[in-house]
């Protein structure tokens, strides 16, 4: 992470504490990942010490949830579902205590893809937003094509979810068999693309933009590019400042400090 980004952990722990020694906070319900490591990395450079709080139901019971919060100096929410995050936020413990992306603890919208396409559509950024619908069943899906809502091939995946897990592209109603499960799941069109990156934002400003290679062979109709990508810096000055652009449009819709936004390139009309 750049140096000149750390401006806004600093800022914002230096309310309740001054100098070194302080200790952040990551909420993120989920497995650690490389971004929290790179995180703690950079923290530990500058003295801060970094702690990653787990949070599920039964640590909430336990109250280790609020212990380990109260030991933070601040508290940085890196990913948390919509009705986690409301739940976390009206917390006591958290009173006076510094948020960093308060979006994400506050908005349900910031962490909820289906209220994401539907903030993202309704505002200015509407032409980069996608029809997105949640989805019950196969058969609630199958009314929406046949209705004309949505045509063939589509997306189907979580409405919380990270690492392109669970997600099913679906060519034909017979392929909607394959999906398994119907939990807060969304549907949206699959964008065959070839090209996809992802834009850093901190603190309202692109801190960088890695671009996501396809694996080699991959076929851009029936595969997405996520996981398994190759990822490089992207070197186009002028497609950079568009891509960065839209990104900290985003992340202000959002009210994100700390973001990573994915965009992609369609592959026939080369929209963003």
């Amino acid at each position: 992470m750049p140096a000149a980004c750390w401006h806004i952990f600093y800022g914002r722990m230096r309310e309740v504490k001054k100098g070194e020694g302080m200790k952040l906070a990551i909420i993120y319900p989920d497995q650690e990942g490389w971004t929290v490591d790179r995180f703690r990395e950079s923290a530990e450079e500058r003295g801060i010490e970094v702690q990653t709080i787990a949070v599920t139901d039964e640590l909430i019971a336990r109250q280790d949830v609020d212990r380990r919060v109260s030991e933070a100096d601040a508290v940085l929410w890196k990913f948390a579902d919509a009705t986690l995050a409301g739940f976390l936020a009206s917390y006591p413990i958290m009173k006076n205590k510094p948020f960093i992306n308060t979006g994400v603890a506050l908005m349900p919208s910031a962490t909820d893809k289906f209220l994401q396409q539907q903030l993202l559509v309704r505002s200015s950024l509407r032409e980069y937003a996608l029809p997105t619908y949640r989805v019950y069943n196969r058969e609630h899906t199958q009314s929406l094509i046949e209705d004309g809502e949505m045509s063939y091939p589509i997306v189907i995946k979580p409405a919380w979810g990270t690492n392109a897990q669970n997600v099913h592209i679906i060519a034909s109603s017979d392929e909607l068999k394959k999906v398994d499960t119907w939990h807060s799941q969304i549907a949206e069109p699959f964008i065959s693309s070839t090209e996809e990156w992802r834009v850093f934002v901190i603190g309202g400003v692109v801190a960088g933009i890695m671009k996501k290679h396809r694996r080699e062979g991959a076929n851009p109709d029936t595969t997405i590019i996520g996981g398994g990508a190759r990822n490089v810096a992207e070197e186009d000055g002028h497609l950079s400042g568009r891509l960065a652009d839209i990104a900290e449009r985003v992340a202000s819709l959002f009210h994100l400090e700390y973001a990573g936004i994915d965009i992609v390139r369609e592959r026939s009309t080369q929209k963003l």
